[in-house]
């Protein structure tokens, strides 16, 4: 299976999907949520403890990583509806989106199998390339920015 992400420019990331039509939380399973937070953690885990990342790289990544792991403990989270928030992109077409979201859609628009348990190592690359090719923020940091 092939599976790639758009490589993107920074700092505004516009989806080629026009996400407000096409990503609706109250589409999006329990199952998709869980298969999608599983592999960003994953990466994020993997990124965070890379020998060759600098230290504040690697402590954003630890904190993605820390975020998704709380959501994954949160009943009936779905990205994008109201609730604890994981870290988001400033999209141009749709304003700030979970990466949750973004995930899932590129793998539902590269149709992408999401796994019950296990993780697949091509969505983690997918995860991975994500993480690392998106301008993105945790809540916190968001909310520091608006607020200096």
């Amino acid at each position: 299976m092939s599976f790639t992400l758009d490589r993107v420019a920074r700092p505004v990331w516009e989806y080629p999907l026009d996400l407000r039509a096409s990503f609706r939380p109250e589409d999006v399973t329990a199952r998709e949520t869980e298969c999608a937070l599983r592999h960003l953690t994953v990466a994020a885990t993997r990124l965070a403890r890379q020998e060759d990342l600098g230290r504040r790289d690697a402590a954003r990544f630890a904190a993605a990583e820390a975020r998704f792991r709380s959501l994954l403990g949160v009943s009936g989270y779905i990205p994008g509806r109201p609730g604890p928030a994981g870290p988001v992109v400033e999209t141009e077409a749709a304003g700030p989106v979970s990466l949750a979201a973004l995930f899932i859609e590129a793998c539902r628009r590269d149709q992408a199998r999401f796994p019950i348990s296990n993780i697949d190592p091509d969505l983690v690359e997918a995860a991975r390339e994500l993480l690392c090719n998106m301008d993105w923020s945790l809540p916190d940091e968001t909310d520091r920015a608006s607020a200096g």
